[in-house]
Parts: structure tokens; sequence; C-alpha cells
């Protein structure tokens, strides 16, 4: 095969990184089956790409059941949600993702989960703050066991997975890279199942509740709902918890708001210029994987490309989104919406 130039060659890899970035979410988030529903007495319980998917992001989104809502119309909200959480938040070829950054991640709490009446904001907010705590309590004490143990062996592998109640088939990567943001532990959004239908136009403007919890630490400043006041139809306040209901457009802007002022302050977590020094250099592509695609196609480096993948495409030649992450990608999960859409309409 005749050899590519140099700047297509980056070109395809990184869309070979936003396809797999697209897909991870997709899986993790989305399709089913996926995670286990959580409650605050299974967290302890929760799978190791459960626990890694917490990290790198900005804001846990907690999907509450309700009765009313059937498991298609369920599957097809959070197949809405995720289409829309990625196009608003991603930018093509620009977006930090080597090690699955993402703007939020969907948790689903079970059905026999949640102590409160739903309909109750403050109690809800109450209960979302319980969440937060909790799974970044368990986050935080998982990776520290994991930090502290030098496994050499099989065996020490099989009695770490032992310690950690994990199934021996559980991959436990390392974790250098895998970071708690402070802004995740700081602000929540909750969702009812119920919110989005058929009838719903779209689901930027479901009603959501967004959380401050009262954990402010590592923050670059405290959070006050005063930039969305003005889009605010109910606020509460409950000792340290502030909750304030409005759509999930408003809310999703406030949450990329606030990730923009810490990435301003604090800089990238992780830090892109730190991870891809790293043999593993990506939780999606690996330097071998990245080296062997590239030569593959008239790569003529002894080593994988260097930089974060975001910084590989040139945007005075590649104008347009093209290459897997958009082909793929965007096929893949539009066609999940689309089928779960269809599943609703006729009534599974």
């Amino acid at each position: 095969a005749a050899k590519l130039p140099l700047h297509e060659i980056l070109h395809l890899l990184r869309g070979r990184v936003e396809w797999y970035h697209r897909h991870q979410i997709l899986r993790q988030s989305v399709r089913f089956p996926g995670p286990m529903p959580v409650s605050l007495e299974s967290i302890g319980g929760m799978r190791m790409s459960t626990i890694e998917s917490c990290c790198n992001k900005s804001v846990p989104i907690y999907v509450l059941p309700d009765g009313s809502c059937s498991v298609e119309a369920w599957r097809l909200l959070l197949a809405v949600l995720h289409n829309y959480l990625y196009r608003t938040w991603f930018q093509p070829y620009r977006s930090e993702i080597d090690w699955g950054q993402f703007l939020a991640e969907i948790i689903n709490v079970r059905e026999d989960a949640v102590p409160v009446h739903i309909e109750k904001p403050a109690e809800v907010a109450r209960f979302a703050a319980l969440m937060s705590r909790a799974i970044c309590t368990h986050v935080e004490t998982t990776q520290q066991k994991i930090g502290s143990r030098a496994v050499t062996s099989s065996d020490e592998m099989h009695a770490l997975r032992k310690e950690l109640g994990l199934s021996d088939w559980e991959t436990i990567s390392q974790q250098k890279f895998l970071l708690l943001r402070p802004l995740f532990r700081a602000v929540a959004i909750v969702i009812k199942r119920n919110a989005y239908g058929l009838a719903v136009p779209e689901i930027s403007q479901i009603p959501v509740l967004v959380v401050l919890t009262g954990v402010e630490e590592g923050l670059s400043a405290p959070i006050t709902f005063a930039s969305i006041a003005s889009k605010i139809s109910a606020h509460h306040t409950e000792d340290s918890v502030q909750t304030a209901e409005t759509s999930l457009a408003t809310a999703v802007n406030f949450v990329m708001d606030l990730e923009k002022r810490e990435l301003d302050a604090s800089g990238p977590i992780p830090d892109p210029a730190e991870t891809c020094k790293d043999p593993r250099r990506s939780c999606l592509l690996g330097k071998q994987e990245a080296w062997a695609f590239a030569r593959v196609r008239g790569w003529e480096g002894v080593d994988a490309p260097e930089g974060p993948s975001s910084s590989w495409v040139d945007h005075n030649i590649y104008r347009e989104w093209t290459a897997e992450g958009s082909d793929h990608g965007e096929a893949v999960a539009q066609g999940w919406e689309d089928r779960c859409r269809k599943r609703v309409i006729d009534g599974y």
C-alpha cells in the first residue's frame, strides 16, 4: 500500500482514538447490559470499570427510578442523554480524551434504592449528595489499596482482587492518571427516568436538579448559582447542600463553565503533558498499538507519535470533522438511539 503523508496518518490515528472514546463512554453508561444500577448499600460492590469510569469526569448524573417508566423508555432516555452530552461537550480533534476524560458519568440508581420522596427536591438533593460522597470515598479507598500493593504475580493479583471484592475476570488498570476531579465531588445532576419520552421534543429542556454537595476541597473558588439565577425555577438549601431546579441545557452549560473555570485556574486533570510520557500513554490507545497502526500506513519513526492525541491533527488541513470518530462513533451512537426509539414506538 502507498505510504500516507504524516498529517494523514496522524488524522487517522486521532480518529481511532475518538472512536474508542465514544465506544467506551457509550458502552459504560448507555448500552445494555451495562453497569448495574447502584444504591448506597451496593457501592462497595461496584465493578472496577465503573470505579475507573468515575475518574476524569466533571459531574455525576444520577438517573432516579420511576415506577411509571418502562425499561425501553429508560433505555431511550440514556441513549438520547448520551448523545446530547457528547455533542455538547466534545470538540473534534481538540478535546482531551486519551484517559477517558468526559463531562459526565451517568449513574443509574436502583429501583429500591431511593429512601426519599422523589417529588421533594430537597430530599432528593440530600440523597444525591450522600451518593456522591459514598462513591468518591469508595473510589479513593480502592485506588489507595491498589497503589499500596506491588503486584508481581498472578497469585498476588488474585489476592488483590479478592481484597477489593472484584471478580477474577475484572481488569485492574494503572491508576496513576485516573483521578477524581474536585468538581465531580462538588456538583451533581439528578434526572428522573420519566423526564424524557416521545412527547418531549428536546431533551435539553427536561427538568433536572443541580446539586451542590457542600464539598469544595480542591476547587479554585466556591460555587454558587449566581450565573444561572435567572434560569432557575426554584432554589433549596439544607445545611451545606444547595439545589437548583432548572433545565438540562442550563445544568450542562453551568457545569461546562465550571469545568473551564477550573481548567483555567489549575490546568487539565489529568495533565496531557504528563500522560503522553507514560509507557501506556492512554487508556484508549497504547503506544504499541498506536505505533503499529501508524506504521502500516507509512509511519517511519521508531516510536509512536509524540504528545497527546489532541495535538496530532493539523486544523489548517482538516477543517471538517472526519475519520472514525465522525464516521463510526456518531453512526453507532445515533443508531443505538434510533433502535431504542423504535422499540418505544413499537410498544416493546
